[in-house]
């Protein structure tokens, strides 16, 4: 396909028909067809008002040059759907090879497909075509080398449906896709140009590459006056069932990069339905944050409970899956929202709540699952129900961290945790197990780190290069900064060595232990608390089993409020945990007021014999008589 300049682009776009009704055209090389290619076909439409279809014929659309679609008019949905056998067909195969391809590869540096909406389209609906081979690699022009596939110019609302699939694509930035909305640091009151994109019924952007940052999407690229080519722009990557993989980036947000304003809203919104997943897999970042790196979108109303609800919805059993990502830092990054106009991050509109998430199979030599990158950022983790059943590929607690293991032979590397960084992370009824991590599995460097009805069990830590110490709970030292942990009703148990529970490396770090067992069963108990705090600065509360009590004397202890003093095991006591189910039995039952409502199977606390509901069992697991526990479900 021969350069389409601009002079010609214009020329035909004056010779396209303006009639204002919809227009239904087929496009390919066969008999019937009324275009040759898309873009004669998106310029036929660009001057008519209404909604428009394009229906492409199942084939390779060669398009080096790449493919702009620029509207001149107002216009209701465009749809591009491919996969049609013939373009006098009425109906798309139904098969899944049934699809079309638009490749990009070979002519000039450009997007496969730029949609320049502006505004004037209310929805870009793409099916049944793969985009490919698309190669954004020049920034010195209006292509600022962003989005290899697909780049999206704002006020726009574009989706992915099914069969649609962006995949093969180079660019500086975001390698398969580029939303390019609003700059993010505006300094007047306009309202952002904000681009929505929908990643729906198994679309897929996969096995793309950015040089920079952002290997499957990037929110950025568009140039504005005064402004970096790469600033970042506002953009929103609203996913219901849908694959993000096997994109890599060479430093930042394998799978992406995506960051918004409090005002504007934009960054990642994972919002599967039942049945379905949003799956974050095998993406690759040679700095940190493979699994994504984005702000959740602060234009979600705030729920009765005073988080923004992003995941599951309550009850459903969808799940956000991020599995065998790598890089040096494996884990999806999660930031703060700054305000329009400034490089603030204020405290309070970036709270969310995710329901439903499922880590594994991370690896790397930073942090493996999760990291808050600001400590504005505020985020609560959560099954989406009581017994809601969860599965990815096989039964699964609906908020688990398995199987992930850092890359740095033992002794080698810095620190490598399962949980990093700033801001105040909340677990519910969390599955931590079989991961292997370095220095420590849960890492602060300045904000909060709550546990509740928690199991974290069969992990194992070992030395790093950075610390010979290996601890549960580390507060990183960082001068000014300050790290808390709570552990509320929850179980801790290693059957690997270990040096310490909390280690508290910043003089003003605390924790809380509330109704929880800390245990190892190797030989010798590791110490409950050390560091530069002093003993104090963990407090005991109500009750709880530590493996050793040889330090009790030096901690902050609060009394149980109904038996007025620290309930524990006492020297005839035997500690007795199922290990398959970890449900506790003999001394550790009943013995402190019950403070959290469900434990980590979703049974309430208190309730069963002998107390009858009053006292609730130490741990996380409930022995309850009208439960049967099988396989560590119920």
């Amino acid at each position: 396909m021969k350069r389409l300049s601009a002079l010609a682009f214009l020329l035909l776009a004056a010779l396209a028909p303006t009639g204002a009704h919809a227009l239904d055209l087929s496009v390919g090389s066969g008999a019937g067809c009324d275009h040759d290619s898309l873009q004669a076909a998106l310029l036929a439409i660009r001057n008519q008002p209404g909604s428009h279809t394009i229906r492409l014929r199942k084939e390779t659309h060669a398009s080096p040059n790449g493919v702009i679609y620029a509207p001149s008019v107002d216009q209701g949905t465009v749809s591009i759907e491919g996969g049609y056998a013939q373009c006098g067909d009425t109906a798309p195969g139904g098969l899944p090879d049934d699809v079309s391809v638009l490749d990009g590869s070979g002519g000039l540096e450009r997007p496969a497909l730029r949609l320049l909406i502006a505004g004037r389209v209310g929805s870009v609906q793409i099916r049944r075509l793969t985009i490919r081979g698309g190669d954004a690699l020049e920034e010195d022009n209006a292509y600022n080398g962003a989005g290899g596939g697909l780049s999206i110019r704002g006020p726009a609302s574009v989706l992915l449906g099914r069969g649609a699939s962006v995949r093969d694509n180079r660019a500086v930035r975001g390698g398969g896709i580029a939303l390019v909305g609003g700059r993010l640091d505006l300094f007047d009151s306009a309202t952002p140009e904000r681009v929505d994109l929908y990643l729906v019924e198994g679309a897929s952007v996969s096995g793309n590459e950015a040089l920079d940052i952002g290997g499957g999407l990037y929110c950025g690229g568009g140039i504005v006056d005064g402004a970096p080519t790469f600033a970042s722009r506002h953009g929103s990557i609203v996913v219901h069932d849908a694959t993000i993989g096997f994109n890599q980036a060479g430093t930042l947000g394998g799978a992406f990069h995506c960051h918004g304003t409090v005002e504007g809203g934009g960054g990642f919104q994972p919002r599967p339905g039942d049945g379905q997943a949003v799956l974050i897999v095998g993406n690759r970042a040679a700095s940190n944050c493979a699994a994504g790196s984005a702000t959740f979108d602060t234009l979600v109303p705030m729920g009765p409970d005073g988080f923004r609800p992003i995941g599951a919805a309550d009850g459903s059993n969808g799940i956000v899956a991020i599995a065998s990502n790598e890089g040096g830092g494996a884990a999806l990054c999660i930031g703060a929202s700054r305000s329009l106009g400034s490089d603030t991050k204020p405290e309070g509109p970036s709270t969310f709540r995710l329901q439903n998430l499922v880590i594994t199979g991370q690896s790397g030599t930073g942090p493996l699952g999760l990291s808050l990158d600001d400590p504005q950022a505020r985020l609560r983790v959560k099954p989406s129900g009581r017994h809601v059943a969860c599965s990815f590929f096989e039964p699964t607690p609906c908020v688990s961290f398995t199987g992930n293991a850092a890359s740095a032979t033992p002794g080698t590397g810095g620190t490598t945790p399962l949980i990093a960084g700033r801001g105040q992370l909340e677990l519910f009824r969390a599955n931590i197990r079989d991961n292997d991590v370095r220095t420590a599995l849960f890492s602060s460097l300045q904000g909060t780190v709550v546990l509740v009805s928690t199991l974290v069990a069969d992990n194992t830590v070992q030395a790093s290069a950075a610390s010979p110490l290996r601890s549960v709970f580390l507060a990183r030292e960082e001068l000014g900064q300050r790290s808390d942990f709570v552990v509320v009703h929850s179980t801790v148990a290693f059957d690997t060595p270990l040096d310490r529970f909390f280690s508290l490396q910043q003089a003003d770090s605390t924790a809380l232990a509330r109704a929880s067992i800390f245990v190892s069963t190797t030989p010798g108990a590791p110490a409950n608390v050390g560091g530069a705090a002093p003993p104090a600065n963990l407090r005991r509360e109500w009750c709880g089993f530590f493996q050793s009590t040889a330090d009790f004397a030096t901690h902050t202890e609060l009394p149980d409020p109904t038996s007025g003093q620290f309930e524990t095991l006492g020297p005839s006591d035997k500690y007795a945990l199922d290990p398959a189910t970890y449900v506790p039995a003999g001394a550790l039952r009943d013995r402190c007021t019950r403070s959290v409502e469900d434990d980590f199977y979703g049974n309430p606390f208190g309730g069963g014999a002998p107390s009858g509901g009053t006292m609730a069992d130490i741990g996380a697991v409930e022995n309850r008589d009208d439960v049967i526990f099988e396989d560590g479900f119920d």
